[in-house]
């Protein structure tokens, strides 16, 4: 699931940012003694940028925008049936996705080759449904309610050179989580439910817990955001 870039950009996805084969949902936001934050810190918000691609933390959102280079033989694009052309765009269909057809990228032709950038857009509004409750200094849980009401749960640590790190749960770590309770697992999806206090968690992260990177961006790519 990581994809480095120079600024060492592995980003998760979710619904957001998650794309892994394995999905962990919780059925309630962590720690539970904490309150919810609905901005995120002064640390944390600001613009890192590589090349094409760029991560913006604002006062209350989360927005990655990716561009992958993409070369699909003309032979594909004519017979696949998995792309439309229209005044100079390349549109990509799949009808068994929610949202059936994306895209629009401008494009080129070459040596019967397309050539085009595929742009992903992962955005996060904070508010009821996405919010950081503190873990301790400027360690931070994100949880984001997803569609079935469940919650994923991001890890986010604001490191002494600015640098933030996110990480995300994976099954080895439900190993190292003592009276965790299993409500059901299947097709990789995994809900599991947890009582963790602000305390109790920052002993679970000691202990490595959270072990997977989905982002990781440090401060020397930052801009500072004008709100």
């Amino acid at each position: 699931m990581k994809r480095t870039l120079i600024i060492s950009v592995a980003l998760m996805a979710a619904g957001m940012l998650l794309q892994s084969c394995d999905q962990f949902y919780f059925a309630s936001p962590q720690p539970v003694d904490e309150a919810n934050i609905e901005r995120f810190p002064e640390a944390i918000r600001g613009i890192y940028i590589d090349q094409n691609d760029s991560i913006i933390f604002g006062p209350d959102y989360f927005l990655s925008v990716d561009y992958i280079d993409k070369k699909i033989p003309q032979a594909q694009v004519d017979t696949s049936g998995y792309y439309i052309l229209k005044d100079q765009r390349i549109y990509l269909l799949d009808k068994d996705e929610k949202i059936k057809v994306k895209g629009g990228y401008p494009y080129t032709v070459q040596n019967d080759t397309f050539y085009f950038s595929e742009r992903s857009i992962i955005e996060i509004a904070l508010g009821k449904k996405a919010f950081l409750r503190k873990v301790s200094g400027n360690n931070y849980m994100l949880n984001i309610k997803e569609e079935h009401e469940w919650w994923t749960l991001i890890f986010v640590e604001v490191k002494a050179d600015g640098a933030i790190v996110a990480r995300y749960i994976n099954e080895e770590d439900l190993e190292k989580i003592p009276g965790l309770k299993k409500i059901y697992e299947g097709d990789g999806d995994h809900y599991l439910e947890v009582n963790w206090t602000s305390a109790s968690l920052n002993e679970l992260l000691q202990s490595g817990v959270f072990s997977d990177t989905l982002l990781s961006v440090n401060s020397h790519n930052k801009i500072p955001l004008k709100e």
